[in-house]
């Protein structure tokens, strides 16, 4: 008997990427390329950009240093919020990171200042799940910057209040009108309608 073997189908990987940036872009959606699941493999992840994604992300440095080293330039996202010991190699690998506390910011801060660049935060917000994140009370909604970091945060409603219903008056405002699966032409079952 042999071994396991994964195949990867490039091809249908820049496929199915065209496609699914081309229905998203119609709706004023970005899409981003996750690497974690082959491990920042950068065949995959060029075959992701040639299918038209233009930013990648992971959750381990690891990863997207192996991007990096495999010659990969595209803008990379960190998919969590990096720990102290990880800052000066998020700054140095990571174009954006999300985030969940303010000291972190703060030595995000010190390190990409210190390095004259400007790295990207997406601040988590608590929305009473228990998991990590900033309270919202003291957040303002929208975005700026805070000597080398740029950040965007979204604030929650209320406990009750489901995140696609704190986004959607927020991207409303913005110009951007979010996908309804009412609207958008698929009927309840999944099938296409008309």
């Amino acid at each position: 008997m042999s071994n396991p073997r994964l195949r990867i189908d490039l091809a249908r990987i820049t496929h199915n990427a065209r496609k699914t940036v081309d229905m998203a872009r119609s709706r004023g959606v970005e899409v981003t390329g996750v690497t974690k699941g082959v491990a920042g493999n950068a065949e995959v992840a060029r075959a992701m950009l040639a299918g038209g994604i233009q930013t990648l992300a992971d959750s381990r440095l690891d990863n997207i240093a192996r991007l990096r080293s495999a010659g990969i330039e595209a803008p990379v996202m960190l998919l969590r919020s990096p720990g102290p010991s990880d800052v000066s190699r998020t700054v140095a690998l990571a174009d954006v990171s999300l985030n969940a506390g303010m000291a972190i910011m703060e030595a995000l801060s010190s390190e990409a200042s210190a390095r004259h660049k400007v790295h990207g935060v997406i601040l988590m917000v608590d929305l009473h799940t228990g998991r990590e994140g900033l309270p919202p009370d003291p957040l303002p909604c929208g975005g700026g910057s805070y000597r080398g970091v740029s950040w965007t945060a979204i604030p929650e409603q209320d406990k009750d209040t489901r995140p696609g219903e704190v986004l959607r008056p927020i991207l409303h405002r913005a110009g951007h009108r979010p996908w309804n699966r009412h609207d958008s032409g698929m009927r309840e079952n999944g099938q296409r309608s008309g």
